[in-house]
């Protein structure tokens, strides 16, 4: 995840809107190069969400930053992310959660939709068997994609019930290994060559 500028909550609830399309216009302030002003999108539902609560319903987590990010270099335009900041200073990425799921007839509007940190959404929403390194390691790949940090990663399957069912057995330092291991081939299967004129992956 690329991060350009955080600010606070107060800064940025004020300025999320209910018409549909609606922009924000955020100022960053890079240390090495010229203030550049971002238009944002200001009226997603997650955002909507967001303003009528930055507590999760399930623990209590508490979003206290917003964060003007990107997740890769391809992507053209930053969005905002929302993040508690737990004691020890681990940031947890704050999600919109479907209080009836969609795969069971929920709507996408916002009475339909609670505010709720990502390690309680995937304890809740996460049916994933996993009964095999398999498994295991989709289940990475699912965390990884979501915007977890690799060290939330680590803590959410190390405390989770997931990785102890009947059948299937990992230690901390297994499961250390396997984490890294796909890190590392998915990094590698991200880089692009700067000299092809698709900048479609090749061996190097």
């Amino acid at each position: 995840m690329i991060r350009f500028q955080a600010y606070p909550v107060a800064q940025i609830l004020p300025l999320i809107q209910e018409e549909e399309k609606s922009k924000m216009e955020l100022w960053v302030t890079p240390q090495d190069f010229p203030v550049v002003c971002y238009r944002v999108g200001a009226s997603s539902l997650r955002l909507r969400c967001f303003k009528r609560s930055t507590v999760c319903t399930v623990c209590g987590r508490e979003g206290t930053v917003f964060a003007l990010e990107k997740s890769s270099e391809i992507d053209v335009s930053p969005h905002l992310n929302l993040y508690c900041i737990d004691p020890d200073g681990t940031e947890i990425l704050m999600t919109h959660d479907h209080i009836i799921p969609k795969s069971k007839g929920g709507e996408n509007y916002i009475d339909n939709v609670q505010t709720m940190c990502t390690l309680c959404n995937f304890k809740k929403s996460n049916t994933l068997e996993v009964d095999s390194l398999d498994n295991l390691k989709r289940l990475i790949a699912e965390l990884n994609s979501s915007g977890l940090t690799h060290k939330e990663i680590f803590n959410y399957l190390l405390c989770s019930n997931t990785i102890s069912r009947v059948g299937f057995k990992v230690t901390g330092m297994d499961l250390i290994t396997i984490i890294l291991d796909y890190l590392a081939k998915e990094q590698k299967s991200e880089t692009v060559c700067v000299e092809c004129p698709d900048r479609s992956s090749c061996a190097i």
